[in-house]
């Protein structure tokens, strides 16, 4: 999100070469075996902390990478942190994403993607951030 000269804000995104993943799914139903790791993981991550509302597979894009593996990017994120669901009882969280639905939530983190979220200073990275937006 941008503030460019005017009133209203702005949503640039960077363009992410592949298809739909629901598309890439009816083309290939393996495809989903051949996932970068690493991506994935940190795609899951990114899913668990901003609770998509609309995860759908449609709202990812599956792009191959040379190695001929794949990475699934989120190409429709700006409706998250999904409310839990209020009912009688504990409360219960909403879940809206297909990565969720995944065997690969079953696998351990990868060792690459856990690293660079231990390394993340959390203080600074919002301080920054929150310092942008202002």
């Amino acid at each position: 999100l941008l503030r460019l000269p005017g009133p209203v804000p702005t949503l640039i995104s960077q363009l992410i070469d592949g298809v739909p993943l629901d598309s890439a799914l009816r083309q290939d139903s393996d495809v989903l075996n051949r996932l970068d790791p690493r991506h994935l993981s940190e795609a899951l991550i990114a899913a668990m902390l901003t609770n998509p509302e609309d995860g759908k597979p449609e709202n990812y894009v599956c792009e191959r990478f040379e190695s001929g593996l794949h990475r699934i990017a989120c190409i429709d994120n700006e409706h998250c942190f999904l409310s839990y669901q209020r009912s009688a009882g504990p409360r219960r969280p909403r879940v809206k994403c297909v990565l969720f639905c995944m065997s690969q939530m079953l696998e351990r983190v990868h060792p690459a993607a856990r690293q660079a979220i231990l390394q993340l200073d959390t203080l600074i990275l919002m301080r920054e951030w929150l310092t942008k937006i202002v």
